[in-house]
C-alpha cells in the first residue's frame, strides 16, 4: 500500500502545489491590497506583545478600576440597571458568593479589555457579565431570593460533612 500512496503523492503534488502557489498568491494579494490590513497587523502586533509581555515578563498592568467596588459602581451598576425583574441587594458585598463572582468578573473583564482593546468589553458583557448577571439577579433562584428592601439574608453554604471525607481520603491514602 505505500507503492500506491507514494506513487499517488508523486503524481499529485506537482500540480497541488502549482495550484495552492497560485491561490495563496492572489490571496495574499487580496488580503494586503484591503485598505485596513496595516491598521489591523499594527494592532495585532500591539496585541501580542502585550501578551507576550505580561506573560513572560510579568509587567504589573494598570487596570480601569481601582478595585471590585469601582468596578461595581462605574460599570457594572451602568451596564446592568435595575429592572422589574431585577432582585438585588444593596449590600451585596456581604454575600461571599456574589462577592467573589464580582471579583471573578472584575477580573475577566479587566483581562479581556488589556487583550483585545476594540472588542474585549463587548465579548465579556456578551460572554462574561451576561451570564453572571443573570443568576445574581434571578428572583427565584439567585442569591438574593430571601432578600427584601434593607433586609439582607445570606444564604448558607452547602453542606459538607469535610470530616468523613477527610478520614476517608487519608484511609486510601494510607492502603
Amino acid at each position: 500500500m505505500d507503492f500506491f500512496y507514494d506513487t499517488v503523492e508523486k503524481t499529485i503534488a506537482p500540480h497541488l502545489s502549482a495550484v495552492m502557489e497560485e491561490t495563496l498568491a492572489d490571496e495574499l494579494a487580496a488580503m494586503v491590497a484591503k485598505d485596513d490590513f496595516t491598521d489591523a497587523v499594527r494592532t495585532r502586533t500591539r496585541e501580542a506583545v502585550g501578551q507576550w509581555s505580561s506573560r513572560n515578563l510579568k509587567e504589573e498592568r494598570e487596570t480601569r478600576y481601582k478595585d471590585v467596588f469601582d468596578f461595581f459602581d462605574s460599570y457594572v451598576a451602568v451596564m446592568f440597571p435595575a429592572t422589574s425583574d431585577t432582585h438585588w441587594s444593596p449590600r451585596w458585598y456581604e454575600h461571599p458568593a456574589v462577592l467573589r463572582r464580582m471579583m471573578l468578573m472584575w477580573g475577566t473583564f479587566e483581562a479581556k479589555v488589556a487583550a483585545s482593546p476594540a472588542t474585549g468589553e463587548e465579548e465579556w458583557l456578551r460572554t462574561i457579565g451576561q451570564f453572571h448577571m443573570k443568576w445574581l439577579t434571578d428572583r427565584h433562584n439567585g442569591p438574593f431570593e430571601r432578600c427584601r428592601g434593607e433586609r439582607s439574608v445570606v444564604l448558607e453554604p452547602l453542606a459538607s460533612d469535610r470530616t468523613a471525607l477527610r478520614e476517608k481520603m487519608s484511609t486510601r491514602r494510607s492502603e
